[in-house]
């Protein structure tokens, strides 16, 4: 599992060799994956799968932070 602290307005691009799981854990966060942008709430979990390119964008004005589990 990983931690990702984005500043207010930083995007993060990355994908995953095998499938995972984000969750939604403090902030306003917008996740972009299959040409769909779609805002999260707290605790939201969005599966995500192996070797798609996937977004994580902070559209608030302080820190927001994501959990992704690697399966």
């Amino acid at each position: 599992m990983a931690i990702i602290t984005l500043d207010s307005g930083e995007a993060f691009e990355h994908y995953h060799t095998g499938n995972s799981q984000t969750v939604h854990l403090d902030g306003k966060i917008q996740l972009c994956f299959n040409e769909e942008n779609r805002l999260l709430e707290k605790g939201e979990k969005v599966e995500i799968p192996a070797n798609t390119s996937h977004t994580i964008v902070n559209l608030g004005d302080r820190q927001a932070k994501v959990a992704c589990h690697h399966k």
